[in-house]
This record gives structure tokens, sequence and C-alpha cells, in this order.
């Protein structure tokens, strides 16, 4: 192997390691009351989740995402950067939303249907199909470690449930995901309501 090659090779699995890491803390970083959207009082509209979730779809003239090259870009170091990043790459691609369910269970009430199906029109329309968004479950402080999790996990099984079945949403496009009490949006009240809830994050 000649030292251009290895050059090569061990550029290539920093960036690999890189990249990795940074999936990797997609989903872990702690959301906190001021950077996260919760709708808590009441469902969002369908634009509003189109205007977080995918900010490019709702500009004039865009919204096509078939037949679009994916890869890696390398970027001239010596380049400079815009004084300014667009405002789709600014803006959070995640929010949160009060789904309720029947008491130590993953059943949704009825009352939270409203809130899913905005989310539902949403990715079952045509200009969205193509991306896919992770359905992360949260629990409040109450009960075990282990109980909070696995009943995050299952309560996110159920929005995906509900989402395939009501919208006709590939099931292949939500990746769900337990969070348990791990990540508590209002810490000074572990027990707090505000806590408990389900979380959508734009994957690509």
């Amino acid at each position: 192997m000649t030292s251009r090659t290895r050059r090569s090779a061990g550029m290539m699995s920093s960036l690999f390691a890189v990249m990795a890491l940074t999936f990797g803390t997609m989903i872990s970083t702690p959301a906190s009351a001021e950077d996260l959207k919760v709708f808590r009082d009441r469902p969002p509209t369908s634009e509003e989740v189109s205007n977080i979730l995918f900010p490019e779809l709702n500009k004039a003239g865009q919204g096509r995402t078939r037949g679009i090259d994916r890869g890696i870009v390398f970027i001239n170091k010596d380049a400079k950067a815009p004084d300014q990043a667009p405002a789709q790459q600014q803006q959070a691609r995640e929010f949160g939303m009060a789904v309720e369910f029947a008491y130590d269970s993953a059943e949704i009430m009825d009352q939270s249907a409203p809130y899913l199906d905005s989310l539902g029109n949403v990715l079952s329309n045509n200009r969205a199909i193509e991306f896919s968004i992770y359905v992360v479950g949260h629990t409040d402080a109450r009960g075990t470690d282990d109980y909070n999790l696995a009943l995050s996990k299952r309560r996110a099984e159920s929005v995906k449930t509900y989402l395939v079945q009501v919208h006709g949403v590939d099931p292949g496009r939500l990746i769900t995901v337990g969070k348990g009490e791990a990540e508590l949006i209002d810490q000074a009240d572990p027990d707090s309501a505000a806590n408990r809830r389900v979380e959508f994050k734009r994957i690509q």
C-alpha cells in the first residue's frame, strides 16, 4: 500500500467515524422547553407540522425529491462560509406532542387522534413520502427506569401503528425509539405531565 493510499484510507476512516458519531447523537440530545416546540393544549395544524419537518417543501417551485443524488461532498477547507445559513437549515426539524394514553398502557386515547392526524396527513402527502422520521416516546419519572423505558417503547410503537393503519404511512419510514424518563423536559418537576410526550424528528 502506497503512502498516498494509506493517507486516503485514514481520511475515509476518520470521515466514517465522524458520520457514525453524528448519527448516534441525532436522537440522544436532551430536549428543553426553550428549544423544542411541544403541542400540549391544542393539536398542531398540518401546515405547522409541515413547516417544522419539511420546510423546503413549502417553498414555491420546490418539493421535488425524486432523482436527487445523495452522497458525500468534500468542501474546500479554504472556502468562505456564508454569513447566514438558509432558514430551513437553522430550524430544528423536530417537535413534540402530548399524546394521551390510557393509564399504565400504550392504548392511544380518542382525544389524541387530532394530534396524530395532523402528522399523518403530512406524512401521507405525496411530496413528503421520501422522508422518514423517528417516533420517540418519553415518560415522566414515576415508576422504575426499566419499566418506563419499556412503556415508552410500547407507546412509540402504538403511535407508529396508528399512522400506518389510519393514514397508510409506510412502516419503514417510521423508526420507533423509547427514552423512558431519560430526557425530562421539565427537570424541576420529574412527575410533570410535560414530560409525558411523543417527539417526532426528521431523519434526512
